[in-house]
């Protein structure tokens, strides 16, 4: 009987020892709940600003096409002008 009684306040200390991981593992759990919210965060923030880095190549590319297509209107004027000039003279 007494080493049924040995066994029994052993087998009580674990289960307390077991208890007491349950408030640790809760306040682990929480922060990594936490941090993997603020990984999610990033990562969402992270694929804003890659589409919004598309979206100005895009304009980039369409502002460029733009100045190419007036440089081109520009010279062609200028040749324009200079050729009025040189019938009036």
């Amino acid at each position: 009987m007494n080493k049924n009684l040995e066994h029994l306040i052993e087998l009580s200390e674990f289960d307390k020892n077991i208890d007491s991981f349950t408030p640790k593992i809760e306040a682990i759990q929480k922060r990594l709940d936490d941090k993997s919210a603020s990984i999610d965060e990033i990562e969402n923030q992270i694929n804003t600003v890659a589409t919004e880095i598309d979206d100005v190549k895009s304009q980039i590319t369409a502002t460029n096409a733009h100045i190419a297509e007036f440089s081109a209107k520009i010279k062609s004027a200028g040749k324009k002008t200079a050729s009025i000039k040189t019938e009036k003279e």
